[in-house]
């Protein structure tokens, strides 16, 4: 199965969540890897490298083969695996990281673009075009928030939030950042978006999603965007638990909660937590907190 959408529309939400209903199906494991660590610097995939890590995960260091690639699949033939593949780029990719015969489950992400990758389109049992949520379920997402959901029984309120789903594009990533970012700061869903209306009106006019990134980093203190620096140059998505410690000890933690919180991270575990892609890019640019709203 391969999941393509363009970066905010949910991909690596929804491997997380896969892995979460699905665990319990795949008694011999269930192992995540987001390519982007494997890649050098011009994102060419170290595919054996990718192999040995899985294999070390298994505990089948010692399984007998010629390659990486034919251990791996001696060392999971007959069992059954749940494999999440974060990031894939082409269907040479995901061919290299086979699995023996077995009732396994591989699911991975990659950009619109292989679609149109025939070899890849042929080989998977189902390819699914992530876009962006239809309206009403943007509200939803939105009013998970309880912050937001206190306010929408204000006619005004609910109109703002309705403008606020569509200044974000109905992408996941940039709704959840806007419902944290009034979570977090105690405004009111005009007020946020008359912020962002703001925004829109400069020359040049950023995006919409642009805008909301921008205004929730504005809203960072120093520890949190420190934090935020830190995981945004580590190269996966899936960020260890204990970066950011050793610079800043325990307040890093807390400042991981808030950035969770904040919809700038990737809801999981503190060891799976990584950074939204959107968010990664503006800051690895140098984009930093401003004045609060």
């Amino acid at each position: 199965m391969v999941l393509i959408g363009d970066e905010g529309v949910g991909k690596s939400a929804t491997l997380a969540e896969i892995a979460h209903r699905l665990h319990g199906s795949f008694p011999d494991g269930v192992l995540h890897r987001d390519l982007a660590q494997w890649r050098d610097g011009k994102g060419i995939l170290d595919h054996d490298a990718v192999q040995r890590s899985l294999l070390r995960d298994l505990h089948a260091q010692d399984v007998t083969g010629t390659t990486p690639a034919d251990r791996l699949r001696t060392a999971t033939a007959g069992s059954g695996v749940l494999l999440l593949l974060d990031g894939v780029a082409s269907s040479a990719e995901l061919g290299t990281v086979s699995l023996g015969t077995g009732p396994h489950l591989v699911v991975a992400t990659g950009p619109p673009e292989l679609v149109r990758d025939e070899e890849l389109v042929g080989r998977v049992r189902r390819l699914f075009d992530l876009r962006e949520l239809p309206p009403n379920d943007a509200m939803e997402l939105l009013r998970s928030f309880p912050g937001v959901d206190r306010r929408l029984s204000d006619p005004d309120e609910h109109a703002s939030a309705r403008r606020l789903v569509e200044i974000c594009g109905h992408l996941p990533a940039a709704v959840r950042m806007a419902g944290g970012h009034v979570e977090a700061q105690g405004l009111s869903v005009t007020a946020l978006v008359r912020a962002l209306e703001s925004r829109l009106a400069t020359v040049p006019p950023p995006t919409g999603v642009d805008a909301v990134i921008e205004l929730a980093l504005s809203g960072l203190g120093e520890t949190e965007y420190r934090v935020l620096e830190l995981l945004s140059a580590y190269p996966g998505r899936r960020v260890p638990g204990e970066l950011g410690r050793a610079e800043l000890g325990e307040p890093a933690a807390r400042a991981r909660a808030e950035l969770e919180g904040s919809g700038l991270l990737h809801p999981g575990e503190a060891a799976e937590t990584g950074v939204v892609e959107l968010v990664r890019a503006r800051v690895r640019a140098g984009a930093g907190p401003r004045a609060r709203l």
